[in-house]
């Protein structure tokens, strides 16, 4: 074992040999156990979820709102069609007040062959549902049925609905002879809000990431590759028609973006009688109202950004499309992102990172910032080093790595062989690593960050987040102080035998 320090980062080498095996290779990090809320309705599996909402929406049994907690990281996986509003649905169409406590799990429709297309969620008009820390995936309606609602592969809105901490990925709304909108969610109508999430990888015929004919507010989310496939008109034989808002389609009504980033989505150009050359593949619509404030629209994987939209000033966008020319608007810029970065065994923290340097850093407006970002750490801070803390556009704040001569560090780490299923099948690594502040100086809002060397992967997001423990508190005002310790703890969960390299970064504001 070797410590090998370099200016800014600090990389720990583990080499474990047990007989003629070199140990270690991560690929998932285990989180500490969060404590559950008392609530209504505990669901430790797809049967008893399915059975909650149905008695969560007994509104003579059980008035008023119900809580449904899930298990921490479970997966629920739906094999059946329970529910038929507006079409096919994996569990009870929501017709009552209904909040559900997610604590990373995720609700799948089954991958087994010969399960039927249905999405996840429906809410009707009368249905108010809160979901927390909850991954919705692989919901998927069917590819032809004309007499049946297609849209909303993942969720389908009629009613009011929060979504906080969310991952709504690899879901599908047909995109066969008869059009369907919303790979992950179709807001039909209803009231949604969207805050700290990730919609990455659905697709439909019109908005592969959201579709929208309500009221769509989205606030510190990343919308990634996700793809507007178009369809196939009746009569016309195998022409297509070009998709439209690979990311964001909205029909009719609102949707308000704040802090969000938007990329690598695509729209296909159709083909046959179809074809359209540039077809908008971040954000498009047909009427009603698109704003958006410190918001990123940039490097679409095929097309244009953006149908020009209102702004409210400080967004940036790489093509010049949006019509951006608000106050602080960044057209035709470039934002520097860092690869897209997925977490395992976290909800709605699929990001971009910005690089240092980038425009996106200290470039938004404070007045419309909200008070933390995606990842919920604090905004603003200072990301240039200028004396003033100000709101970064996009839906990460930059937090400078902490240089190695702000910081001395101790750490030990001990290794246990016994299997963590299902993620850990080699054991775990357990890291304690003490940081002192030797720089005379106050750093705020210090947080760890772990890093894999190798494809550049980040594994978890430490200090107090999901895999790890940050000891002691640093106290409500959020400040490394100088002469002050912090003890960090976290758990690697191990999948191969194979050697691994990571970073481990403190980041903090300016002091």
């Amino acid at each position: 074992m070797k410590v090998i320090n370099k200016t800014k980062r600090r990389m720990w080498e583990y080499c474990f040999f047990v007989s003629t095996l070199l140990l270690t290779y991560t690929i998932f990090s285990f989180a500490i156990q969060r404590t559950l809320i008392a609530a209504d309705f505990p669901a430790v599996n797809d049967t008893e979820l399915i059975n909650a909402i149905n008695a969560a929406n007994d509104e003579t049994t059980n008035p008023g709102r119900d809580t449904i907690i899930l298990a921490p990281f479970g997966t629920y996986t739906l094999n059946a069609v329970v529910d038929s509003n507006d079409g096919n649905n994996g569990l009870p169409s929501i017709i009552s007040k209904i909040t559900i406590e997610g604590n990373g799990s995720q609700i799948m429709r089954s991958k087994a062959e010969g399960i039927p297309d249905f999405r996840i969620f429906h809410v009707s008009s009368s249905g108010n549902l809160t979901t927390k820390n909850l991954i919705i995936h692989n919901g998927q309606t069917p590819y032809y049925a004309p007499s049946t609602n297609l849209n909303g592969g993942g969720i389908f809105n009629r009613g009011k609905m929060l979504l906080i901490r969310c991952s709504i990925s690899e879901n599908r709304a047909s995109y066969g002879a008869y059009s369907a909108n919303g790979g992950g969610i179709s807001n039909e109508g209803g009231t949604m809000d969207l805050i700290n999430c990730t919609v990455n990888y659905n697709q439909a015929g019109y908005g592969g990431g959201l579709y929208n004919s309500g009221s769509l507010k989205i606030t510190n989310s990343t919308i990634f590759s996700n793809d507007a496939l178009g369809w196939i008109p009746p009569r016309i034989g195998t022409n297509r028609m070009a998709g439209r808002g690979g990311g964001i389609f909205s029909q009719s009504g609102i949707v308000e973006l704040v802090n969000n980033t938007i990329s690598g989505n695509n729209a296909n150009p159709g083909y046959g009688c179809c074809i359209v050359n540039n077809p908008t593949s971040g954000i498009d619509y047909e009427y009603g109202d698109v704003t958006a404030t410190n918001t990123i629209v940039a490097k679409q994987r095929a097309g244009i950004n953006c149908k020009p939209i209102s702004s409210k000033g400080h967004n940036l966008d790489s093509d010049g499309t949006c019509g951006f020319t608000g106050d602080g608007d960044l057209a035709n810029t470039d934002p520097l992102f860092e690869k897209f970065l997925n977490i395992a065994l976290t909800t709605g923290r699929g990001h971009f990172p910005l690089r240092p340097g980038s425009p996106a850093i200290d470039a938004g407006n404070n007045a419309f910032c909200p008070e933390t970002d995606q990842f919920d750490k604090l905004r603003p801070v200072q990301g240039k080093k200028d004396g003033s803390a100000t709101c970064d556009i996009g839906a990460i704040e930059y937090y400078p790595i902490v240089n190695e001569d702000m910081v001395d560090y101790t750490y030990s780490h001990f290794f246990s062989t016994t299997p963590v299923p299902p993620y850990a099948t080699a054991g775990t690594l357990n890291i304690t690593a003490t940081f002192r502040n030797t720089s005379g100086k106050t750093i705020l809002h210090p947080f760890f960050e772990v890093i894999k060397i190798s494809h550049g992967v980040v594994l978890n997001i430490v200090g107090g987040g999901v895999g790890a423990t940050l000891t002691p508190d640093v106290g409500d005002d959020g400040k490394f102080s100088d002469n002050e310790s912090i003890t960090v703890k976290f758990i690697i969960g191990l999948k191969k035998i194979e050697p691994i390299s990571f970073f481990v970064y403190l980041r903090g504001g300016i002091y």
